[in-house]
């Protein structure tokens, strides 16, 4: 099966810790893991949705050779709720059937989401587990829209 990929690499945006709107998901904690994704992506229904993403921490806790799980949660950016999250590179989650294609090891989070659908529609987190080092992207969230249907021209 074919799918339709969108890439808006032109639309990176990344907000720091000084944006307190942005921050309102992060609760009291300081965030320890930022992501440079874009901010908001539209997708038409039944299209695949290439996302490029790469991430930095701040964390001394963080060791790029030990093995790293990226995981994308919908919705909440707290992973203490196992219903948002929707990916889990370790292989234990994987409900959209999302896939990493970029290299964590260097800091590259970039993901596709084939066959996108309008239930989609919501804002994701992204986030790193590496031996102690545990942190989500909370001052980062990426809204996606799924919109219509995806026409083919024959």
């Amino acid at each position: 099966m074919n799918f339709f990929c969108t890439d808006f690499a032109s639309h990176y945006v990344h907000y720091w810790s000084d944006f307190t709107g942005v921050l309102a998901h992060c609760g009291d904690k300081k965030p320890a893991l930022f992501i440079t994704t874009p901010m908001e992506i539209e997708a038409l229904n039944g299209s695949c949705l290439h996302i490029p993403c790469s991430f930095n921490t701040n964390g001394t806790t963080f060791n790029s050779s030990r093995t790293i799980y990226g995981i994308w949660m919908k919705h909440k950016a707290w992973f203490g709720n196992p219903a948002s999250s929707i990916f889990n590179s370790s292989g234990s989650v994987n409900t959209y059937s999302l896939n990493i294609t970029g290299n964590l090891r260097e800091g590259n989070c970039t993901t596709l989401f084939p066959d996108v659908k309008t239930s989609y529609t919501d804002r994701y987190f992204f986030r790193v587990e590496n031996g102690p080092f545990r942190a989500t992207a909370c001052a980062d969230p990426l809204q996606i829209t799924v919109k219509g249907k995806r026409s083919f021209i024959l």
